[in-house]
């Protein structure tokens, strides 16, 4: 089988090392982040997103990610019995550095494709027999086209700030209980 993984919040944590950069500009927290559209959903200036970006890629950030929670430990079992594509909406112009650091992460794959941006990302995703994501955004059209989708549960993967995901009336229980207090 065919798995096309993205990278950033899949297996790199990008958002905790972005995190400190963005706060430069404005005051705000990981469940602060609902899109990666932030003009839309963080008070931030088009002018001041285009100095952030430009200070967060002239600093290698993509050099010195974490990795995600188990996210080597399940690329090395899924590997053994498939072929695994790295898909990124990365710059192009970031392909050195993040081969760079798949390899030194030790991180299994087969085939690393950057597409700036998101319409090459979908598809090239669309050629894959199932696609691990974290955006909603890329999750709906894939799925619309019919690409079985998992989709990492993040505050940006959800469709908006009053959206609370719950798996069980447990769970939705304690949820109202926590917003009567």
């Amino acid at each position: 089988m065919k798995i096309g993984i993205d990278i950033d919040g899949i297996i790199a944590d990008f958002v905790s090392s972005f995190l400190p950069y963005l706060n430069k500009y404005c005051k705000c927290k990981v469940e602060d982040i609902v899109s990666y559209d932030f003009e839309k959903n963080i008070d931030i200036s088009h002018e001041n997103i285009e100095k952030l970006w430009k200070e967060v890629e002239s600093n290698k950030i993509y050099s010195d990610l974490s990795l995600v929670k188990n996210s080597k430990m399940a690329l090395e079992i899924l590997a053994r019995e498939n072929r695994i594509y790295l898909i990124s909406s990365r710059k192009k112009e970031f392909h050195k550095d993040t081969l760079t650091w798949l390899r030194r992460n030790k991180i299994p794959f087969d085939r690393l494709i950057l597409t700036n941006g998101l319409k090459d990302k979908i598809s090239s995703m669309k050629k894959c027999d199932i696609v691990i994501e974290d955006s909603l955004e890329v999750a709906r059209i894939l799925e619309a086209q019919g690409i079985p989708v998992l989709l990492f549960e993040y505050p940006w993967s959800r469709i908006g700030k009053k959206i609370k995901f719950v798996k069980n009336w447990k769970q939705a229980i304690k949820q109202i209980k926590a917003l009567s207090r």
